[in-house]
């Protein structure tokens, strides 16, 4: 009888351990195939901390070599270093390049970022998403590998404090690409009165006017100006 249950017990044992190798080699296969489909592919920003991107801003990611990303982050290109282990990751400071975009664009960017430097882990489904997390798993960026369109005109709304007790409250509207002729800023003025303003090419940041009123900055700063009178400085309201 004891010989029997030393048996059954050796016999169970083997089992277990059978079992253990296979789950462990059928996960190996399911990371490996998140890996191979992650660096195989662009990947187009769908939302940012759950947020879906503002309509017409596109942002990428892609694998470029075994150790490194490159993409668009929404005004400007970067890159970073990238180390994959299974479903770790860990992503560098991005380096960027420097030019100054719309503040619907650099908002974007600049979530986009952070989110990124943020991000330890990434998973992708069965229906070919890519989600990136954070060390406490909560969700910061999900990707799909589709191109992001809509035919919706993407707008910010900004709040300015300025000098001699001016506000503005502006809305950035985008139609198209960066410096596009049919994107404008509406401001609505303290006294609740508005203008729309076309956006002109602009050497460094943004600049609106319709040239009697002029609209010009760089990150969160601005500077108002009105016909002939001397430009006031503002700056956003978080």
């Amino acid at each position: 009888m004891l010989k029997i249950a030393l048996i059954l017990s050796s016999l169970l044992f083997f089992m277990a351990c059978t079992h253990h190798t296979a789950t462990s080699s059928s996960d190996t296969l399911a990371i490996q195939e998140q890996k191979n489909i992650f660096i195989e592919n662009t990947w187009w920003v769908e939302t940012i901390y759950h947020k879906p991107l503002f309509d017409n801003v596109n942002i990428t990611l892609r694998v470029v070599e075994k150790n490194k990303i490159s993409g668009k982050s929404g005004c400007n290109q970067y890159a970073s270093q990238l180390t994959i282990d299974e479903n770790k990751i860990s992503i560098d400071k991005s380096l960027s390049t420097r030019m100054a975009c719309s503040p619907l664009l650099m908002k974007s960017e600049h979530l986009y970022l952070n989110a990124l430097a943020l991000s330890t882990k990434y998973q992708i489904d069965s229906a070919g998403h890519l989600t990136f997390f954070d060390a406490q798993d909560n969700q910061t960026i999900t990707f799909n590998r589709g191109k992001k369109t809509s035919e919706k005109s993407p707008s910010l709304i900004v709040h300015y404090t300025c000098e001699r007790d001016t506000s503005l409250t502006v809305s950035f509207v985008e139609h198209g690409s960066q410096n596009s002729d049919d994107n404008m800023a509406i401001v609505t003025l303290s006294d609740n009165k508005s203008v729309t303003l076309p956006q002109t090419p602009s050497a460094s940041g943004f600049l609106y006017t319709n040239g009697k009123f002029s609209l010009q900055g760089k990150a969160d700063n601005a500077l108002w100006t009105v016909g002939r009178m001397k430009a006031m400085r503002c700056k956003t309201i978080m």
